[in-house]
């Protein structure tokens, strides 16, 4: 049903250019709502071009698309292709807006949570020192701004208290609970155990 969908978006994109990233965008996050992770992709893919033209390669929208692409290719278990979009993600923010901007935090959420994710066993990795601080960051950034992302950010921390009791780091997970709980964000398990 979604690779229909996905050729039904491509031709209103070609109709109407100028709302292209938008409803590629639309189009990809309701393919990740519905599981559909390889329609994800090839709509938030197909929507980097546009928004790059529209908002120059080192936005936050680029970013944002990059970092959603990387969500839906870790949700299919593909972190080899996955953890690069989600750091050049990381970077663009970096560049763009400073590290401690609002417009990081999902960026920042899927990259912790892709490299703890695709990590043997999920602890004591050598990622473990990497996406540990990102993802801390990416809650800090939470609370301080909570905005209309909020909800996809914690599901994806929610994901990261998983990792984080799984490797036996329950007080951590537990104030990652916390934490996000008081910012309205429900449990879910987000990706796949390898």
């Amino acid at each position: 049903m979604f690779r229909t969908l996905w050729v039904i978006c491509l031709l209103a994109v070609a109709a109407a250019p100028a709302t292209a990233q938008d409803e590629m965008l639309r189009f990809g996050n309701a393919a990740m709502a519905e599981g559909a992770f390889d329609a994800a992709v090839l709509a938030y893919a197909g929507a980097v071009p546009a928004l790059e033209a529209a908002h120059g390669p080192m936005s936050v929208p680029v970013a944002d698309a990059l970092a959603r692409q990387a969500f839906a290719l870790g949700a299919m278990g593909r972190y080899g292709e996955a953890i690069p979009l989600a750091e050049q993600a990381v970077a663009i923010v970096d560049q763009s807006v400073g590290r401690n901007d609002r417009g990081a935090a999902f960026a920042l959420a899927a990259l912790a949570l892709l490299l703890r994710s695709s990590a043997p066993g999920h602890h004591e990795t050598r990622f473990a020192d990497v996406a540990d601080p990102l993802a801390w960051r990416s809650l800090e950034l939470l609370e301080q701004a909570p905005g209309p992302d909020t909800a996809d950010v914690g599901r994806m921390l929610n994901g990261y208290a998983d990792l984080l009791h799984f490797a036996a780091r329950d007080v951590e997970g537990a104030d990652f609970e916390e934490r996000l709980a008081r910012l309205g964000v429900t449990r879910a398990a987000i990706l796949p155990t390898p």
